[in-house]
């Protein structure tokens, strides 16, 4: 892309802004006056990539490769190879696009299996390209462009005008320019941090924090981390410089995702995009702080004042950063709280939400009396980027429903645990009836036994959204069980009742409804029950039932939720044996039952079964009613029968690489 040309054919330079470059070749870019000092790229094709990201081309396999067909054009007049060069993202296939990832697979087979004739397309990239067709044509970078901004780059740092239509269009982007210039004023102050504090701890400060991304994309591998530090630390030797070293290095990793892409391209700067960015610049805060006499969150919050929110709830953007940013701020005392919520709650499942810290116990006891559970626990957390552990005690008090409180203390990691985590000397301290009726003095006892001047104390309200979504959910689903159970036998007790008014017409009573639900549910459950043994499931009989007028109360949701769970229940069945012919009837019978009813299932986990299962080796073990039955299954999974050689269209006439 350079400016107008004086005479191409001379040697001057072709405009070709708005999309005119040809991209069927590699160019050539210099960036320095050296003979070496160049860059070869290769240009994308605009429409055919549109189409696959925008405009439902990866429908069906066959038009995505009728476009790509169309791509290579007219042959060259030198006789020279064409090249498509299509640029996507990888969630279109199967995320944006319902089975997109079916319409590639099936492209790849096409292509695979045409590999060997002449004029067939063949695969490639840019390397081997590169090496058998080196540019034969230079170009000029248009500086400061993007392909989503008309106004270059502003759409990153400035109200440009770009948006995505929030607000009915009424919303501006104003808080883009204090948004940038806060972070690059921090940027610049983890710099001078850096490079400071840095050259105290490693040899070469911003080669090792350049060369630190080998740490990070090992995830954070011990072996690598310690190559690490003893080739870039001054004294390997000392821990605490050790620490130091990772925290700044940390800091500046936080530093280079506080300017993630998206956070500027949406239209609102209190949506998660800019948001994540904020935490990550809260989280270099926290790792620098303590190095410098600067107040880095005093400085950030005076740009943030200018920002002016378009959600109305956040009057300016410190607003935003009390309630969205430092909101999410996990200390290690708040994550051991954390770890101690999903401990009485028998929630282990929810710290999977956390990549750090590791949680290690170091013991824990649990006291169950009438409506309450008490928790003593001591756990350390080690945060492996970091190097570092914090022990933690831990007192709990959960007296049913929400009511739940905790309270965290520090231990040394060398310190050993208190005599009264364990169990006899736990019920002597409290000396209570562990009832819920005594939870008030259970708790002063519990405060008094942790006897920590500095403790930090915690409710539900206090974990994190997302965790207490989960642990409140956990809680509801016995409340939510008991009342089903309850409806379905208060149903079958006054069925005749019910069954004569619903079948004297409609009623508008929505507890009458909801018995009916229940008890619909209720039986659909047993009727979508694993067979075992006997035979495989009916669907002429599933119909019959589910027409019967006791389902009345049925919608879609319902039976596409039972649905699921037995088609789940199906697949886990069928993956722990080897295939019987039963599992495979009912599972082909249940797909045809959904399908005629319209109702979609997400069929990813049989789908990737029914591959497993299908592979040459494990086929070739199997009976022909069962590789049979696998060929019917795949076709109520979705995946296409295989082509007869004959039926392949024929190549083009085109030469096409």
């Amino acid at each position: 892309d350079g400016p107008a040309a004086d005479n191409p054919e001379e040697g001057g330079w072709l405009d070709v802004s708005g999309g005119r470059i040809d991209p069927r070749e590699p160019y050539r870019v210099f960036w320095g006056p050296g003979s070496g000092d160049f860059l070869d790229v290769f240009f994308y094709d605009g429409p055919v990539s549109r189409a696959i990201a925008f405009e439902k081309l990866l429908n069906d396999g066959p038009s995505l490769l009728g476009r790509i067909e169309e791509a290579f054009g007219e042959p060259r007049t030198d006789g020279g190879p064409r090249l498509v060069n299509l640029a996507t993202d990888g969630e279109s296939y199967g995320h944006h696009f319902t089975f997109g990832e079916m319409a590639l697979a099936w492209l790849f087979d096409r292509l695979t299996a045409a590999a060997g004739e002449p004029e067939a397309i063949q695969l490639t990239n840019y390397g081997h390209f590169l090496a058998l067709n080196p540019p034969a044509q230079e170009a000029l970078i248009h500086e400061d462009s993007s392909w989503s901004c008309a106004h270059g780059v502003e759409r990153w740092r400035d109200d440009c005008g770009c948006s995505t239509g929030g607000g009915g269009g009424a919303w501006n982007q104003k808080w883009r320019r204090p948004l940038r210039d806060g972070l690059n004023w921090l940027r610049d102050q983890l710099a001078a941090i850096f490079q400071k504090a840095g050259g105290r701890r490693l040899i070469n400060p911003w080669q090792a924090r350049d060369e630190y991304i080998q740490v990070v994309i090992s995830g954070y591998d011990p072996e690598v981390q310690e190559k690490f530090l003893a080739a870039h630390l001054r004294a390997p030797e000392d821990e605490s410089g050790r620490r130091e070293a990772l925290a700044l290095l940390e800091a500046q990793l936080m530093g280079l995702y506080m300017f993630t892409s998206c956070g500027w391209f949406f239209d609102e700067v209190s949506g998660l995009e800019p948001v994540q960015n904020l935490r990550y610049a809260l989280r270099a805060i926290e790792l620098s702080q303590g190095l410098t006499e600067v107040d880095l969150r005093a400085g950030l919050l005076g740009h943030l004042d200018l920002i002016r929110p378009n959600a109305a709830e956040y009057p300016t953007g410190r607003d935003l950063w009390r309630r969205q940013v430092e909101s999410g701020r996990l200390t290690s005392r708040a994550l051991a709280a954390h770890w101690a919520a999903a401990t009485i709650l028998g929630q282990p499942k929810m710290l999977d939400s956390f990549l750090e810290p590791a949680f290690g116990e170091r013991g824990t006891t649990l006291l169950r009396g009438e409506g309450l559970t008490v928790l003593a626990a001591a756990v350390n957390l080690t945060d492996r980027r970091l190097r570092r552990t914090d022990g933690h005690l831990c007192l709990a008090l959960h007296s049913g429903g929400p009511y739940l409180a905790i309270l965290v203390g520090d231990l040394a990691e060398t310190d050993d645990p208190p005599e009264w985590l364990e169990r006899e000397a736990l019920l002597q301290a409290l000396g209570q009836p562990l009832t819920d009726a005594a939870a008030l003095r259970l708790w002063d006892a519990l405060t008094k036994l942790m006897g920590q001047e500095e403790t930090s104390r915690y409710i539900l309200n206090d974990l994190l959204p997302h965790c207490r979504h989960r642990l409140l959910s956990a809680l509801l689903a016995g409340v939510f069980a008991d009342l089903k159970d309850y409806a379905h036998d208060l149903f079958h007790q006054h069925q005749p009742l019910l069954a004569l008014n619903r079948l004297s017409g409609p009623s508008a009573d929505w507890a009458e409804d909801f018995l009916f639900r229940a008890a619909g549910e209720a039986e659909l459950q047993r009727v979508l029950g694993p067979a075992e043994t006997g035979w495989a499931l009916n669907p002429a009989a599933l119909t019959h039932r589910l027409n019967r007028w006791e389902f009345a109360g049925l919608d879609e949701t319902s039976l596409r939720t039972a649905g699921q769970a037995f088609f789940d229940r199906t697949c886990r069945r069928l993956a722990a044996t080897p295939p019987r012919l039963t599992i495979l009837t009912e599972m082909i019978n249940f797909l045809r039952f959904m399908e005629n009813r319209g109702l979609r299932l997400d069929l990813w986990a049989g789908q990737n079964l029914w591959f497993e299962l299908t592979n040459e080796d494990r086929a070739a073990r199997l009976s022909p009613e069962v590789r049979r039955l696998l060929d019917e299954l795949g076709l109520a999974l979705g995946f296409a029968a295989k082509p007869a050689p004959e039926n392949r269209p024929p190549p083009k006439t085109n030469p096409f690489t």
